[in-house]
């Protein structure tokens, strides 16, 4: 799925990535945040209450 992080990007679950030769690079931060994303995806949640969730704990 090569559109899902710009997908998270454009609800606000990631930083907006920094492109370089086409390839979208991102920090050490927002590969952290996946982990808890796709967790959260699986257990049936929503972006909007999982970026609340990652947005309420920083």
């Amino acid at each position: 799925m090569p559109n899902v992080p710009r997908h998270w990007e454009s609800r606000g679950l990631l930083a907006h990535a920094r492109v370089e030769a086409d390839r979208r690079l991102h920090s050490d931060a927002d590969r952290y945040r996946v982990a808890p994303i796709v967790c959260a995806k699986e257990a049936g949640l929503r972006l909007d209450a999982i970026r609340e969730i990652l947005n309420a704990t920083n």
